[in-house]
């Protein structure tokens, strides 16, 4: 047996089964943190639907009132710590004096979001139009 050819090809063998290990280790980080955002602009995607459409009802119709419920708790779960902020502000303000503003909340998601899928910043004010049954009604 030659000895000086079994042991390059070893160390090479070895070298090259830690980098394969290193790589695939590597790869599941990314696939994991990739997951990870996935999951999380989906959930405040879902969070800023409900509380912009939640915010001007005028009506307290369980469906509106459920999904508006699911999203302060989505974003006490996956928020950022500003916008956890942001929703206990808005929270106190509704506890102390039955009214508060969502708006900073709905602005910081949406730049959250934004910066997620790699969209450019806007410094907009939010702006609504809100169509009730009654307007539909009206048209027909």
């Amino acid at each position: 047996m030659d000895y000086q050819l079994l042991f390059p090809l070893l160390v090479t063998t070895i070298v090259t089964l830690f980098g394969w290990l290193a790589g695939h280790q590597l790869n599941v980080e990314r696939e994991r943190r990739a997951k990870k955002q996935e999951l999380r602009l989906s959930y405040l995607l879902e969070a800023y639907r409900a509380l912009a459409i939640g915010l001007h009802r005028r009506t307290t119709d369980e469906k509106y009132a459920i999904a508006f419920d699911q999203a302060l708790a989505d974003v006490q779960l996956l928020g950022s710590k500003q916008q956890v902020s942001l929703l206990h502000n808005f929270l106190d303000s509704i506890e102390s004096t039955q009214s508060g503003d969502l708006e900073p909340l709905l602005i910081a998601l949406r730049n959250e979001l934004r910066s997620l899928i790699q969209m450019e910043d806007i410094d907009l004010n939010l702006r609504w139009h809100v169509t009730s049954k009654d307007d539909n009604r009206r048209k027909k």
